[in-house]
């Protein structure tokens, strides 16, 4: 096995077990009716931020799952580097999912610079790792 196609099954992996923890809590919680558990997610799931989460699910997981799924990643590592970069840029969207409904605010240029440098960042150590 080429070291593309190990890669390639860990990230397919990792975002399997992701997407698994991701909808069984929301299941167990919505499941169980606890109140301070479900306005945790009824605050995420009303208004701009249903929309943010639809796109996360199918942004963020679906597509490059689809995309993992076929041989191409698992053949040249050139074709891997997209998916995983596509598949961090929506952790961070996921992240401020989590956390920007909780602080009462929407998204504002403020927000979204942060998450940009905060991707910029990431993508700098990966250039230069020393």
């Amino acid at each position: 096995m080429g070291q593309a196609q190990n890669h390639t099954n860990l990230l397919l992996a990792l975002s399997i077990i992701w997407i698994y923890v991701e909808a069984t809590t929301l299941i167990i919680i919505w499941g169980g009716d606890l109140p301070r558990e479900v306005e945790f997610y009824l605050k995420r799931l009303e208004g701009p931020w249903g929309t943010v989460a639809a796109l996360w699910a199918v942004g963020g997981f679906f597509l490059p799952f689809l995309y993992l799924l076929t041989n191409l990643p698992k053949r040249e590592a050139r074709y891997l580097l997209p998916v995983a970069l596509w598949i961090s840029l929506f952790r961070l969207l996921h992240l401020a999912w989590y956390v920007l409904p909780a602080l009462g605010r929407g998204v504002g240029i403020g927000e979204v610079l942060g998450f940009l440098g905060l991707g910029l960042f990431f993508l700098q150590r990966l250039r230069n790792p020393s």
